[in-house]
């Protein structure tokens, strides 16, 4: 069972909440969870959208791949949610049970995606596919294809056909964040109770990642002296997982603060 599936069903029981006797009465459902927001969910296909029309070449939309930070801003929100609404009603977050539950949603759709896109190589694939997909699998199949890309100096806006797998770098960077986040959280909340305090310092965390992205770009040192040189920052400015954290930990801090679902309900026998 996903997460947001576990959120609907505690969601579901606080509206239902009581004896079922009919007597009117004021409840306070502590806590109240997410539930099921379509908003979000059409914020995120909008967005998807607006990448999509950017490769196809729609509508001349030459920003349209930013859809893909407002992707991780919905992302860093809705995961950061669900381990605050699980902390806040077990006083803790199995982490085992989240890990698990993000690799039943999503290894699944990577094989087949993978397997379906060797097939095809296979078959009727050119000697530079073949060679692409040689050089990308590996690094697919272990949610690092963002680093492959960056290693292997493949320029994310480089003209002509893009490699198969090129478009597997986001969803590497929001595993990788799934399975980072969860232990950075747990730390950031046993240190602080403050609500304005964790999302201060998330929030910084986001900002040092935009200028981290703004440096390497600038000619600036890479974190730990990555060597890149020339087109290969855009490449580390774009794809790598320190620079494009920002937008994850900017939907990370707007959890700390911005939960409207959380409020008193009053149940009123009608008349």
């Amino acid at each position: 069972m996903d997460g947001r599936d576990d959120a609907r069903r505690h969601h579901g029981q606080a509206l239902t909440g009581g004896t079922g006797d009919g007597v009117g009465r004021s409840v306070m459902r502590d806590p109240v969870t997410m539930g099921h927001q379509p908003g979000l969910d059409g914020l995120r296909g909008v967005s998807v959208l607006a990448v999509i029309a950017y490769h196809a070449g729609f509508g001349g939309l030459h920003g349209g791949f930013l859809g893909v930070e407002v992707f991780f801003v919905v992302s860093g929100y809705l995961i950061t949610t669900l381990l605050l609404e699980e902390h806040e009603r077990s006083a803790g977050v199995s982490l085992r049970s989240f890990w698990v539950r993000r690799a039943r949603r999503l290894l699944p759709a990577l094989f087949l995606v993978l397997a379906v896109t060797s097939v095809w190589v296979l078959l009727w694939g050119s000697p530079e596919q073949a060679s692409q997909m040689r050089r990308d699998l590996p690094w697919a199949v272990g949610y690092l294809a963002n680093w492959g890309q960056v290693v292997g100096d493949v320029p994310y806006f480089a003209a002509g056909d893009p490699p198969l797998l090129r478009h597997l770098w986001s969803l590497a960077v929001e595993e990788q964040w799934y399975v980072l986040w969860p232990l950075a959280l747990m730390w950031l909340l046993r240190r602080t109770r403050s609500a304005r305090r964790r999302t201060a310092l998330v929030l910084a965390g986001a900002v040092a990642a935009y200028l981290l992205a703004w440096w390497v770009v600038r000619g600036g040192s890479t974190p730990m002296g990555w060597p890149v040189s020339g087109a290969d920052r855009i490449n580390f400015a774009y794809l790598s997982t320190p620079t494009r954290a920002s937008g994850l930990l900017v939907g990370a801090s707007a959890a700390f603060v911005w939960r409207p679902w959380r409020r008193q309900i009053r149940e009123v026998d009608p008349v």
